[in-house]
């Protein structure tokens, strides 16, 4: 396998390859920092690939790139998000309304437009009874609850124009952009392969060097991390000279790198299995005893319920593999089922294996 290159970072408004620019946006989130809004040309105008946060900071910063690279808002043909989460989806809206451009996203994610999703987290009505599920105590839940963000500028509720279905040519005159549904991140993520270009834009979905978020939380389905992972195979045999992400910078080696997405959630899963097979435990419990790059004292309220949402992914792929159980009651305690009882770690691993892991 050729081995992961990394290029410039930051990433600058450039031209990444024969009619696609990349702009990083900023974003008013720290630990992001920005996200990569991907610019295609076609042969009637330009089309791009998420937008940014919905506020004036990311809306300047796009302006911005734009007309570095000799563009205008007024000149976007069409708008087509990998998936629906603010940074990606936040300026769809804004930018229709200044230059009359389609947008176009997976009918999955459209479906949450109108849902409790697109609110942030400590707006939504069913998330305190999520957490507790997960058996946050109490004394935390107020904290875990809140999420930093912005007040303001999250995402505006935007109707797409175009359901974008798996497998579909994009409409842009002139270039082939094939859309592959590859659910996980979000229920209707999207990646895009230009194989005129050998190049696959893979939004959240495949990232250099962070590991994509999955989670149980918020619509993500009933089994988001099964998804995730089938998903990574929806990506063997793509041409992809290049790899353009929506965070940190593009890159080379996408087999490589899918492998270590793979090996970091079988370490996971190890993880879990461990740790539910010596007693019944919450997801909280689980996810505080389990490896992570820093201390569980020294992780944020944020970090924590990411974590936690993270721990339940793989507790519930488990339950699907008949591994582990849960209990009824709540806060739900999780443990070998009988079918894992009769299941060793190598077993395990194997079953994982064979179900696309």
């Amino acid at each position: 396998m050729a081995a992961v290159a990394a290029f410039e970072l930051p990433p600058k408004v450039r031209v990444v390859a024969e009619g696609i620019s990349v702009i990083p946006v900023d974003l008013p989130i720290k630990s992001l920092g920005y996200v990569l809004v991907y610019v295609i040309d076609g042969d009637d105008g330009m089309y791009l690939v998420d937008t940014g946060w919905d506020n004036e900071q990311s809306w300047q910063s796009l302006t911005s790139g734009l007309k570095e690279l000799g563009r205008s808002v007024v000149d976007v043909r069409g708008v087509v998000a990998t998936h629906i989460h603010p940074d990606h989806y936040g300026l769809a809206g804004r930018i229709r309304e200044t230059s009359g451009a389609w947008i176009g996203l997976h009918n999955a994610d459209a479906e949450l437009v109108d849902a409790d999703y697109l609110l942030p987290t400590d707006q939504q009505p069913d998330l305190v009874n999520e957490l507790r599920a997960g058996g946050i105590p109490d004394s935390d839940l107020r904290e875990v609850q809140g999420e930093e963000l912005p007040d303001s500028g999250y995402v505006t509720r935007v109707v797409p124009d175009l359901d974008v279905s798996d497998g579909q040519l994009l409409p842009i005159p002139g270039r082939r952009v094939e859309a592959l549904w590859t659910p996980g991140h979000s229920p209707g993520h999207l990646c895009f392969s230009i194989p005129d270009q050998a190049a696959l834009v893979t939004g959240d979905h495949v990232l250099p060097r962070i590991t994509p978020g999955v989670s149980v939380f918020s619509c993500a389905g009933a089994d988001p991390l099964g998804d995730f992972l089938a998903s990574l195979g929806r990506l063997d045999g793509v041409a992809a000279d290049i790899v353009l992400p929506a965070h940190e910078y593009e890159f080379h080696g996408l087999e490589q790198r899918i492998a270590e997405l793979i090996e970091h959630h079988r370490v996971r899963f190890e993880d879990v299995y461990a740790l539910a097979s010596s007693g019944k435990r919450t997801a909280w419990t689980i996810a505080s005893m389990m490896r992570w790059s820093r201390r569980w004292d020294t992780i944020d309220s944020l970090m924590k319920r990411s974590a936690v949402g993270e721990t339940l992914a793989h507790l519930i792929h488990l339950e699907k593999l008949e591994i582990l159980q849960r209990s009824t009651d709540l806060p739900h305690r999780w443990s070998l089922s009988s079918r894992g009882h009769r299941t060793g770690r190598d077993d395990m691993l194997a079953l994982l294996s064979k179900h696309g892991q």
